[in-house]
């Protein structure tokens, strides 16, 4: 602007960008805003001066960030009345920073700003916090900042935007992520103003199914109250933004690495289409669908820790019917760090099915691997010492966790395999594979196919209990079967 601005003109331009956040930022910003905005920038804006909490999932490289951190929080500091006080939380402290310092860049050095505004830098400003001459400020921090007690004045938070605060770190550990969730809940919402006018934003990408940007996509529960969008870089062969990012190049990522595409570009850690299991392999067996006869073999995958970042130690039970499906059991899951412990628990499983009606004890099968071969002599030991006569395996993992896992794949799909419902934590581990947070359980099941060929056998009288599934499933089974019979196999440690 280069004429000097009369009071009344001030007024008619600050009134125009009050109603349009894209003028605001296209009038003050256009080195910063070098595209046009696109249709999902302007729904953005509209959800975010509609809304009091806001979760916007966004794919990488579509301005998240530049729109809600840098365009929101400066529009709200020269154009909302109803705005005093800001903090921006990211993954770190650093990161953090980032944000902060176009803002005082801008509010220092940019002419349009200045000749409406006038000088509003004060000399309350560091690296991570800065106050204005017309009393406000913004604080920025990283996803660990102490938010209980911060006042500016009289003034509470009464705007907080987290964005990209949670990162890979952070989703892959349990406690981190119940703690986040805890921070957000318990010390961040209580430390707003309680105003129709404060707003909670958080928007980054979904990193994890359980992270909590995915939980705020829901709708139902302690979030009923947040208003969620998620926005996919491509949907239905569209480009989200196709001015920034072609449809072309989106496919060409997506045929390259069709995991890490679905994560970045589509907030979906893992694609449904390219999932090796799929929610509809879960039959979910209820207790009086259990056969009659089954051979119970107990499998341990261990992990003699306890650290909150490591994988736990799995005892798991398969019962084996006469027709060689498997029938998961109740399973125990947990982290030691003394093998004594270990040993105890194994036992303890055991003893659950020694001399249960119908059913009996088969082997137990611990993989042989590092200190594990050190546990399997001190079991087989224990055993003796107990007079208990089942046989104790150790087990081989011939090849990764990725191929050992995979082979349970056809006999899901084929309906071989029996979960119960109630067996969530085995049925993330599946959906998620193979980028899910922990694979222990499904590890487990996997050994479970060294004892394939080790089923009872029941006598022709006696009518086998058969679980139902579905005719799609057992069409499978039949034609599979049909074909065994014209060309028999043989089963080598439970491969074909």
């Amino acid at each position: 602007m280069t004429k000097e601005l009369t009071l009344q003109d001030k007024a008619l331009i600050i009134r125009r960008w009050r109603r349009s956040v894209t003028d605001f930022l296209k009038d003050c910003f256009p080195h910063h805003y070098t595209k046009d905005f696109a249709p999902f920038h302007k729904e953005i804006y509209e959800i975010l001066t509609s809304h009091n909490r806001i979760a916007i999932a966004a794919p990488r490289g579509h301005g998240k960030s530049e729109i809600i951190s840098f365009g929101f929080v400066i529009w709200n500091l020269l154009c909302n009345p109803d705005n005093h006080f800001t903090i921006i939380i990211s993954n770190n402290y650093a990161n953090a920073c980032k944000y902060l310092a176009p803002i005082k860049d801008e509010i220092e050095n940019n002419k349009t700003i200045k000749a409406v505004f006038g000088e509003l830098k004060s000399d309350k400003w560091s690296e991570n916090e800065a106050e204005f001459t017309h009393r406000k400020k913004i604080t920025v921090g990283g996803n660990e900042f102490k938010i209980r007690g911060q006042k500016y004045y009289e003034h509470r938070p009464d705007l907080i935007i987290i964005d990209d605060a949670e990162d890979d770190e952070l989703v892959r550990s349990d406690s981190r992520r119940e703690n986040f969730e805890h921070w957000l809940l318990y010390s961040l919402e209580p430390a707003m103003t309680h105003t129709d006018k404060d707003k909670i934003i958080m928007v980054g990408t979904i990193l994890h199914r359980a992270s909590q940007l995915s939980k705020l996509m829901g709708d139902e529960g302690k979030y009923r109250n947040w208003f969620s969008k998620l926005y996919k870089a491509l949907d239905d062969g569209k480009a989200l933004w196709p001015q920034n990012i072609s449809t072309k190049w989106l496919e060409d990522e997506k045929e390259k690495d069709p995991y890490k595409f679905a994560q970045e570009y589509l907030n979906n850690p893992v694609p449904f289409e390219h999932a090796m299991f799929k929610e509809e392999y879960f039959d979910n067996y209820e207790d009086k669908d259990l056969p009659k006869d089954l051979i119970v073999n107990i499998t341990c995958d261990l992990a003699c820790t306890d650290k909150s970042y490591s994988d736990y130690t799995v005892i798991l039970p398969c019962g084996v019917d006469a027709y060689g499906d498997l029938w998961v059991l109740p399973y125990f899951r947990g982290k030691y760090s003394d093998p004594d412990k270990i040993i105890e628990q194994l036992f303890s499983e055991c003893a659950k099915y020694e001399g249960k009606d119908g059913w009996s004890l088969g082997r137990v099968g611990i993989e042989k691997v590092a200190f594990q071969r050190f546990l399997v002599k001190n079991f087989d030991r224990e055993r003796k010492k107990r007079g208990k006569h089942f046989p104790v395996d150790a087990l081989d993992a011939k090849g990764d966790k990725v191929t050992r896992i995979s082979q349970l794949q056809p006999l899901f799909s084929a309906g071989d395999i029996h979960i119960r419902q109630t067996m969530l934590d085995l049925k993330q581990e599946l959906l998620d594979f193979p980028r899910a947070l922990h694979d222990d359980i499904a590890d487990a099941l996997a050994m479970q196919l060294s004892y394939l060929g080790n089923k009872p056998v029941v006598k022709k009288e006696k009518p086998l209990v058969r679980f139902h599934v579905t005719p799609e499933i057992q069409r499978k089974k039949i034609m599979r079967k049909r074909a065994e019979a014209k060309s028999p196999k043989v089963m080598i440690k439970g491969r074909w």
